[in-house]
């Protein structure tokens, strides 16, 4: 779907209508208001801003356009929701990745689910699957809201049942469900199994994971990778799991099915599984969408510590915050609630000890990599690896206090890890000896941004001017220099195409913004935004020259302690140089 095509759909859908269906809104000023539908609350922090068609809530911070808000609603990634919102716009919006049997399929998938479920309820073909599911200890209740289900069988069984339903029993074969002998004969492919069936966030069923029940056979089976089925890109349970874990701003992480029954037993209704100890790109970032803090409880066996081990490096990388929890004895979720040697009041004290004593990732990679090691060189090697994953953490503030924790428990230099001792940061505080007038406020930077989204559309305006006091030391001159880079006009920033692809922290400001300065826009008169204008560019320049004197005059007094003549002289040349322009600008303002 190319973005014009998306641009048109969001123009021909009005946002408060939409939300009007869900959620009760009452108007304040320009914006309307209402209690959030994706978290509790008792006042209303959830704003919609008919202006710029958009959402945003105070309280959990979500946010985003009307495709946004059918997204988090409705469970649907964003193809679907486009589509559902086209159809509702009557516009005809053809999916790129999506042919003509695709909706065949997700019936053929729900049919067949429903048969699973038919017959394990069944009193004699289902005996066998509910003999082991009660003997995992897991509750009736649980197989009908994980949608459980059992094979009879024999080996025509589910293809009989497509027969007989009109189903195409071809796209069943190419889901997997079916497979073809060497003379082309159709026949079941999890026969007498135990099915799991894993859904989507919105709990349609995508392919199923099997257990033999017998003595002959692979343990496990899955459906095969699919158009409609890939296991790299879903989490088992998400779709009954997604609600809490907005609630609880975090996810738990773990290996298997019954290990994710297990939690939700207990009453842990954010558990998630990555089915199997293979996570992925797609499935971090899937839970991103939700979370960007997760705690992980896999399996304390050799293979489930070193799984954990990789998937903190994922997480960490993708800017995640991510605890670990390790359960006693090797034990596994499942395991360690399904115990009855112990009381459930106990194993219920014990997985909440177990959630609250969680470490942070880098004690636990320090604990595991490191401080395992008692080889002085393999201890090195290792401690080497770790701070080059901590480089790769996009957030170099984060990545700085995390070098800093890791050269305090082994007391080692911060230079070895490309740290000013004198400028390191802390996780408390920041260094003493870097003079106050550096940390330079990024408010000018975000006050000019603020205008542009704001009140970008009303008035023509030059950016240029702005650029030669924009550097990298914050986040809103980058953005301001992406934009403009991109060719934006403020008509076009104030358009908010671009917001989209920001960091989730950038769009969540921008909203605020939005939602708080439409509450005062209509007091300021357009006659008086090119004064505002002028004054903030005077403002973000004055802040500039201000800020650039005093890093050189710290550096230059720092190359002069260290006697680094070299230095010295660069410095010396920046400093001419920044009186010269600021002589040409104050010649250019006084004309």
């Amino acid at each position: 779907m190319d973005q014009a095509t998306i641009e048109e759909l969001r123009q021909s859908i009005d946002i408060v209508p939409i939300i009007s269906e869900v959620v009760s809104l009452q108007r304040r000023g320009q914006n309307y208001f209402g209690l959030c539908p994706f978290h509790q609350e008792k006042s209303p922090s959830f704003s919609v801003s008919s202006q710029k068609q958009l959402f945003h809530c105070f309280g959990c911070k979500a946010g985003g356009d009307v495709i946004k808000f059918y997204q988090l609603y409705h469970r649907m990634d964003f193809t679907q929701a486009v589509e559902e919102l086209a159809r509702r716009a009557g516009m005809t919006i053809r999916s790129l990745h999506r042919d003509e049997t695709w909706n065949e399929s997700l019936e053929i998938l729900e049919a067949v689910t429903g048969f699973f479920e038919e017959t394990l309820a069944h009193p004699q073909r289902g005996e066998k699957a509910r003999q082991y599911l009660k003997l995992r200890k897991i509750p009736e209740r649980l197989w009908q809201e994980f949608r459980l289900g059992a094979h009879p069988g024999g080996p025509e069984d589910v293809s009989e049942f497509l027969k007989s339903k009109g189903l195409s029993r071809d796209i069943a074969a190419q889901l997997g469900i079916l497979g073809r002998s060497e003379n082309a004969q159709l026949y079941d492919k999890f026969r007498g199994r135990l099915i799991f069936s894993i859904a989507d966030d919105q709990g349609k069923t995508r392919g199923f994971g099997s257990r033999n029940l017998g003595d002959s056979g692979a343990k496990y089976i899955n459906s095969p990778s699919s158009k409609i089925f890939n296991k790299k890109t879903l989490l088992y349970g998400m779709h009954l799991a997604n609600e809490a874990i907005r609630r609880n701003s975090y996810a738990i992480l773990v290996e298997g099915y019954l290990d994710v029954m297990a939690l939700h037993e207990f009453g842990v209704r954010n558990a998630v599984g990555s089915m199997g100890t293979a996570l992925n790109q797609d499935q971090i970032r899937k839970i991103k969408r939700w979370t960007s803090r997760v705690l992980s409880l896999y399996d304390a066996d050799e293979a489930g510590v070193a799984a954990t081990e990789r998937n903190l490096e994922q997480f960490m990388m993708e800017g995640i915050e991510v605890k670990v929890a390790v359960i006693p004895d090797a034990k596994d979720p499942d395991g360690l609630l399904h115990d009855e040697s112990v009381s459930r009041e106990l194993r219920e004290k014990s997985l909440k000890t177990l959630i609250r004593s969680a470490k942070p990732a880098l004690d636990f990679l320090i604990e595991s990599r490191i401080g395992s090691q008692k080889d002085s060189i393999k201890r090195a090697h290792a401690t080497r690896e770790l701070v080059a994953l901590l480089d790769k953490i996009p957030d170099a503030l984060e990545a700085a206090v995390l070098k800093k924790e890791v050269a305090r428990k082994f007391g080692l230099p911060l230079e070895l890890f490309g740290l000013d001792p004198a400028q390191a940061p802390t996780p408390n505080r920041p260094s003493q000896r870097v003079p106050k007038a550096l940390k330079k406020a990024t408010d000018w930077e975000a006050e000019v941004l603020k205008f542009l989204v704001v009140w970008g559309n009303k008035l023509e305006l030059s950016l240029m001017a702005i650029l030669p006091y924009l550097d990298n030391s914050s986040k809103w001159s980058k953005v301001l220099k992406d934009l403009m880079h991109l060719g934006l006009e403020p008509k076009e920033i104030a358009g908010l195409n671009w917001l989209g692809e920001q960091p989730e922290d950038i769009q969540q400001e921008v909203r605020e913004w939005i939602i708080n300065q439409e509450e005062v826009q209509s007091l300021v008169q357009e006659v008086d935004l090119n004064e505002i204008w002028l004054d903030l560019v005077s403002r973000l320049r004055n802040a500039f020259f201000k800020s650039e004197n005093h890093r050189l005059q710290f550096e230059i007094e720092a190359a002069e302690s260290n006697k680094d003549d070299e230095r010295m002289r660069q410095l010396l040349i920046e400093k001419k140089d920044l009186i010269e322009l600021l002589k040409n600008q104050s010649a250019e303002t006084s004309l």
